[in-house]
């Protein structure tokens, strides 16, 4: 009876870890993700407005 008891709290303890080492990983590529979203969305944003900016420009300058 002892064995059982020892295996089970053994099998929780390390379902445990396993699902805390889970948790830690996909936290972290989540964070990896947020970070290159946000860098690529910032990038993206930045240059389209430089984009707008000049094109507006070539618009605007013939017919000036």
């Amino acid at each position: 009876m002892a064995t059982s008891i020892q295996q089970s709290q053994s099998w929780a303890t390390r379902l445990m870890r396993r699902i805390l080492q889970t948790l830690l990983v996909l936290t972290v590529v989540l964070v990896a993700l947020a970070v290159l979203f946000l860098i690529v969305y910032g990038i993206g944003i930045h240059h389209h407005h430089s984009n707008t900016n000049h094109g507006a420009m070539t618009v605007f300058i013939p017919v000036l």
